[in-house]
């Protein structure tokens, strides 16, 4: 069965992708809250914008998870992500989360990174 899936998706069975869904169908592993938390990693990992990680929060929150197990799944992809791409996100993910970010940090995002020297 994980197999067959595996290779549905591999081979870009279209038909087949759309009707999958990790929302309460039968045979899902992982509930709606894991399913956003994951969604949130991805987005670090592939520098998304600023509306999908308020969706993506909001979402996450919907489904149950706390500001806490949010930043933790920041936290989590630091080593996979790296720590550019997390540091980058980490305004976007405060914006999302309804706090203020930290003005020097806003500076430092329009500005670049800096070299010490």
């Amino acid at each position: 069965m994980l197999e067959d899936t595996l290779s549905k998706i591999a081979l870009r069975d279209e038909a087949y992708i759309y009707s999958l869904s990790r929302y309460g169908s039968e045979g899902a592993e992982l509930d709606q809250r894991t399913c956003e938390l994951i969604k949130l990693g991805v987005l670090i990992g592939i520098e998304g914008a600023l509306p999908s990680y308020v969706a993506t929060v909001q979402a996450a929150q919907a489904a149950g998870a706390s500001d806490a197990e949010i930043v933790d799944a920041v936290v989590a992809v630091i080593a996979s992500a790296g720590i550019v791409r997390t540091s980058s996100a980490a305004p976007k993910v405060a914006l999302a989360l309804g706090y203020e970010p930290n003005p020097a940090l806003m500076e430092a995002e329009v500005e670049g990174p800096t070299h010490g020297g």
